[in-house]
């Protein structure tokens, strides 16, 4: 595209964000330079002739006419766009594994000109991680530093929707921050999941901001729909999780993740897949980031960690073991105190509340499949005498590991099925008037 000559030329070289302002950044020919709020400027004519553009800005204080070069800016039905190369998005990615996305169409979108400090591949999820060396705006990316860096990139300004798979997602918005409560989708009201960032570890996000990635699943194919998703509205989810009792788990170069602790727990809760490998990472067992402690001792499981190892409780009373049945961990932490873990094997703690349950339960055996053990879960909202049975698929009891009276609370007892062949059995736990049944399989 040729450019426009006249006798007083003012070439449009740069757009750039500045306080959430859009400006043009306007060189005149006797090299001066000034920056122009888009705002100000209102278009008088827009002509074409043959592959030059005549766009015509007047300044709203002084009237006064500009002539542009727009072989750098695209335009729509709306009028002036403001897509140009020059649209720079900054942000600071941590030292360690980071979820980042690419905000702008950059002229060269591959991943070492984009992120030259970067020491490991990209990783993009679609039911499984895959390592990519172009990345696509729209998309969120594993991505691993030595240091905290700060990110510069420039390119094109990017309007699409962003597109979503059935199940989880790794995403990234374009130019412009997004409350995920204004976030609209289509088909309508498909998200079924909190959207999380990754910040030393999993975080639930309030705000979605350029340069960074999220997680988000959703129950079927569609989009998120920016035109709609950028519109200010009044808020009106709550997060039932902030009000809960958490369980603070820092390790020793300040990585740190809140689980909670809810009788409530919804879908949103769950947390997204694991991380790379080495990554930081704690949850509770079923990949929840809540856990209703209520029914039944759970399991914290951690990856990535470096040890030692702070565990702190918020405003409730538990008690922590390993799963070897408190062979390394076997301690019990008041409201506000917390423990040190030292020892690296102690990756799975069994967490139970100290206080007493409300209703019987009897929980799925952890793990399942099992070999030659497992651990079953259940508790008690009164002292009573207590049975554990093991059947068969006959019908047949090959094992009581328990039978004795049981304080009220919750309860796991570890059973040995080193005796026994490979197979499907059941174990049903049986306390006063309460009697339920669940199944297990033992492979070895």
């Amino acid at each position: 595209m040729k450019l426009v000559k006249m006798t007083f030329m003012v070439i449009v070289f740069l757009f750039s964000i500045i306080n959430a302002q859009d400006y043009l950044n306007v060189k005149y020919s006797d090299g001066s330079f000034r920056n122009a709020p888009v705002e100000s400027l209102r278009k008088i004519t827009f002509s074409s002739s043959g592959d030059s553009i005549n766009f015509h800005l007047a300044d709203n204080q002084s009237g006064s006419s500009l002539i542009a070069d727009v072989s750098r800016m695209t335009f729509d039905s709306e009028g002036f766009g403001s897509s140009l190369l020059g649209i720079t998005s900054a942000f600071s990615v941590n030292a360690d594994w980071n979820i980042i996305s690419v905000p702008v169409l950059a002229e060269d979108m591959s991943l070492n000109s984009l992120f030259p400090a970067a020491v490991s591949n990209a990783f993009y999820f679609e039911s499984g991680y895959f390592s990519a060396d172009i990345l696509e705006p729209g998309k969120g990316y594993w991505l691993k530093f030595d240091s905290q860096e700060n990110i510069s990139i420039s390119g094109e300004q990017i309007n699409d929707n962003i597109p979503l798979n059935a199940g989880w997602n790794m995403i990234g918005v374009y130019n412009e921050e997004i409350d995920v409560d204004n976030i609209v989708t289509q088909p309508a009201d498909i998200i079924t999941s909190s959207f999380f960032l990754y910040q030393q570890g999993y975080n639930i996000a309030d705000i979605l901001s350029p340069g960074y990635g999220y997680w988000v699943k959703s129950a079927e194919s569609g989009e998120i729909v920016i035109n709609q998703s950028l519109k200010k509205r009044v808020a009106g989810s709550e997060n039932k999780l902030s009000s809960s009792s958490k369980i603070f788990i820092t390790d020793n170069v300040g990585n740190r993740t809140s689980l909670f602790i809810n009788s409530q727990i919804t879908g949103k809760a769950e947390l997204p897949p694991l991380p790379p490998d080495g990554a930081f990472d704690v949850r509770f067992a079923g990949n929840m980031m809540a856990a209703d402690l209520q029914s039944g001792a759970n399991i914290i499981q951690i990856s990535g960690a470096r040890y030692p190892l702070k565990i702190q409780a918020g405003d409730i009373s538990l008690r922590l073991r390993d799963i070897f049945n408190g062979e390394l961990l076997d301690m019990t932490i008041a409201p506000g105190e917390e423990i040190i873990i030292t020892n690296e094997s102690v990756k799975n703690i069994e967490v139970i509340s100290l206080e007493t349950p409300l209703n019987y339960n009897l929980s799925q055996n952890y793990p399942n499949p099992f070999n030659p053990s497992t651990m079953i879960k259940f508790s008690l909202p009164e002292d009573v005498k207590v049975s554990v049975k093991i059947f068969n698929i006959l019908g047949e009891v090959v094992a009581e590991p328990l039978n004795q009276k049981m304080e009220a609370g919750s309860h796991t007892l570890k059973f040995d099925g080193s005796a026994l062949a490979s197979g499907t059995y059941f174990y049903q736990v049986s306390a006063g008037d309460f009697i339920e049944v669940k199944k297990m399989s033992l492979i070895k």
